[in-house]
């Protein structure tokens, strides 16, 4: 048998060069780096919209209330913008240092912007405002309830 010269030299194919290694390294950082950012663009938009939920909850809860209290009243005086007396008993006011509606003292509700009662003919309108999520403008709620009167 003879032999050739290049047969001495068998090359070893059993593992990677160095150039596929650090372009397989290089591939996968470029994928973690958008799927991490994919990521915290996701987490960032969640927390947005959960802080929007909360702040139109809290409107809404407070409507609720003043609502349903104003409908089961018998006599209703309003002090000024901010309170609403029911039965000359229970007491509704917005208080502009804490951002909430208190009833007799005791907060109810809170992270609202302004709380206004204005009163009509034969009518209440209760206007409720708060920071939208960003902070960067205003969301308002708004009803009219009509009182019969005797």
């Amino acid at each position: 048998m003879e032999r050739l010269a290049g047969d001495s030299m068998i090359k070893n194919n059993n593992g990677f060069t160095l150039v596929e290694v650090l372009t397989a390294i290089s591939l996968l950082a470029l994928v973690f780096l958008m799927a991490s950012s994919i990521y915290f663009l996701m987490e960032k938009q969640w927390n947005l919209q959960l802080d929007q939920v909360q702040d139109q909850s809290n409107m809404r809860l407070a409507m609720n209330v003043l609502t349903k209290a104003l409908r089961s009243a018998d006599h209703v005086d309003f002090p000024d913008n901010h309170t609403m007396i029911i039965n000359n008993n229970d007491v509704y006011q917005f208080n502009a240092a804490h951002d909430s509606l208190e009833k007799n003292g005791q907060t109810i509700v809170n992270g609202l912007s302004n709380v206004t009662f204005t009163p009509g003919e034969n009518k209440v309108t209760i206007k409720i405002t708060g920071e939208n999520a960003k902070g960067n403008g205003k969301e308002t709620l708004m009803t009219s309830i009509y009182i019969e009167r005797e």
